[in-house]
């Protein structure tokens, strides 16, 4: 897509992903190389810890820049979102603030904690028995699992 600037300049956005929100409203993403511009109609949520369970912090709305790297839980009406890469300065969460972890080799599995995977429980957004959507373990154990997609 070839946009202009106020200034006559043109800037290539270019498409980096698509995202897929189910049914249920919600899906998780992270971009691995390049900030992002929420999509219109998203919202970016980051997953903090509150007192003995967790809590949604809305951080990114449509339109701002995403850094890369930072994982969240996307809200969104169901349907398929692009994602184009932005230049625009992206502002991570502050640090230690965002319990999602998201780094994968190129085949998919799962690296954040390699070596130190005790120390992590790995889960997926998903159903349970095409019921309950939440978060739940993608191996029995809470350890790392392949993925076909981030």
């Amino acid at each position: 897509m070839l946009c202009q600037r106020p200034n006559g300049h043109s800037l290539y956005r270019r498409r980096i992903a698509q995202l897929s929100v189910s049914k249920y409203g919600y899906t998780t993403y992270t971009s691995q190389k390049y900030s992002y511009s929420m999509p219109k109609g998203c919202q970016g949520f980051v997953v903090t810890k509150e007192n003995d369970g967790i809590k949604l912090t809305e951080k990114y709305k449509s339109g701002d820049a995403v850094p890369a790297k930072t994982p969240l839980l996307i809200k969104a009406a169901p349907g398929a979102y692009p994602i184009y890469q932005t230049e625009r300065e992206a502002v991570a969460p502050t640090e230690g603030e965002n319990l999602l972890r998201g780094e994968f080799d190129a085949e998919g599995k799962i690296t954040y904690g390699l070596g130190n995977e005790k120390n992590y429980y790995y889960y997926k957004l998903t159903t349970q028995n095409k019921a309950n959507f939440g978060f739940y373990f993608g191996a029995k154990d809470g350890g790392p699992f392949k993925m076909s997609n981030t």
